[in-house]
């Protein structure tokens, strides 16, 4: 899951958390939606 966000400590919990959760979870930054995308659709 990609979490999109203006801010930064909602990306830093969402890097954070994805280790335990099953799949992969990343966040970006609100400048970084179109990469967001490129990599929740790969």
């Amino acid at each position: 899951m990609a979490i999109v966000s203006d801010q930064p400590a909602v990306r830093k919990f969402t890097d954070a958390v994805s280790f335990p959760l099953p799949g992969e979870a990343k966040g970006f930054a609100l400048a970084e939606l179109a990469e967001a995308k490129k990599w929740v659709a790969l």
